[in-house]
């Protein structure tokens, strides 16, 4: 770990989760090895010491290959030629059908959790249970590639496979950064997306709601979205944001169009876009945290951000409350994150 970064850590999953990262020549990251214990994970650091530049590298390796651009500022001072990035995280207590041998079975590695080591073989008569290493690497070309990675089977010269697009939708983190608004519809990638089950019917519904008009769509969002707004409310009242009963979906006017972002959450007919930042914010953890049922990895970016002080109490607590779950990374400088949630080194 950088030294201007020190890692605090709380409690225990069952759940997919990350074991290891590796980074190398990522903006102002030359190395870094790191193994996150289970349950919540917290970087504390000054400003620009490489905190959120750890998220980013994260979710970049499981993020779509046609949303992603490099340019030069992304390698480690500034020289693609000399500094090629590459970025690997590996999965431990990943779901059973990646096991199979039509999947990934015969690419996994051996993750030993008491003594921290990773072998390039599951063995788990010697206590490594298998685990997954999936690698970004990007070259002075700019043209960045995703695969999975066994050291041993590249040395032999296999070709390794990459994740397919639905299982990294599936291993994928969820993520809150400083800014909520994009949460707060059902966008790609957003919680309520996540907290939506019938992903593949809510689209094909999503498609018939732009053809109509907002009256129209009012009349049928109700029943469309009530099990979500419920989750949605009871998460945002667990953690002390008052709504009423006049929480609804309903089409936002200003992203209004053929997908999710179109649809957002109102009260009354107020987009809860307009809400405070650290409403909104707070309510987005609050989403967070239940949508950890669909998504067993959380990345926060600067989870103090527009909050006060016992707020940020309250939103580490709820996040630290025992249950089946996965690894939260909360990256933060604020000492009051490490009080609250009464962290060990």
């Amino acid at each position: 770990m950088a030294p201007r970064v020190k890692v605090v850590s709380y409690g225990e999953t069952t759940d997919l989760r990350i074991v290891r990262v590796e980074i190398d020549n990522f903006r102002g990251i030359k190395r870094l090895d790191w193994q996150p214990r289970p349950g919540i994970n917290c970087l504390i650091g000054s400003g620009d010491s490489g905190k959120t530049t750890i998220l980013d590298a994260i979710e970049l390796v499981f993020a779509s290959r046609n949303g992603v651009m490099f340019d030069d500022a992304d390698f480690y001072d500034v020289d693609p030629k000399k500094n090629p990035i590459s970025i690997t995280v590996t999965l431990a207590d990943i779901p059973s059908e990646f096991l199979r041998n039509d999947r990934y079975g015969n690419y996994t590695r051996g993750w030993h959790g008491e003594t921290q080591t990773l072998e390039d073989e599951p063995d788990e008569a010697r206590g490594f249970q298998p685990a997954l290493s999936v690698r970004l690497t990007v070259d002075q070309t700019l043209e960045a590639e995703w695969g999975i990675f066994n050291r041993r089977l590249e040395k032999e010269g296999k070709r390794l496979p990459s994740l397919s697009y639905n299982d990294r939708q599936e291993v994928m983190p969820s993520r809150l950064g400083p800014y909520a608004d994009h949460h707060l519809g059902w966008g790609r990638l957003s919680v309520l997306n996540k907290i939506t089950e019938d992903a593949k019917g809510s689209r094909a519904l999503l498609a018939e709601a732009g053809r109509i008009a907002r009256a129209e769509f009012s009349k049928e969002s109700k029943a469309l979205f009530a099990e979500v707004i419920k989750q949605a409310k009871c998460a945002a009242q667990a953690l002390g944001v008052a709504v009423t009963d006049d929480l609804q979906a309903m089409l936002d006017i200003q992203a209004v169009g053929l997908s999710g972002r179109g649809i957002s959450l109102h009260e009354k007919n107020l987009p809860l876009r307009q809400l405070g930042l650290g409403s909104s914010r707070l309510f987005v953890a609050a989403l967070q945290d239940q949508a950890r049922v669909n998504a067993s990895i959380a990345l926060i970016d600067e989870v103090e951000h527009g909050l006060e002080p016992h707020r940020i109490a309250r939103v580490l607590r709820q996040l630290k409350a025992p249950k089946k779950d996965g690894s939260i990374k909360a990256f933060s400088y604020h000492a009051l994150s490490c009080c609250s949630l009464r962290l060990s080194c």
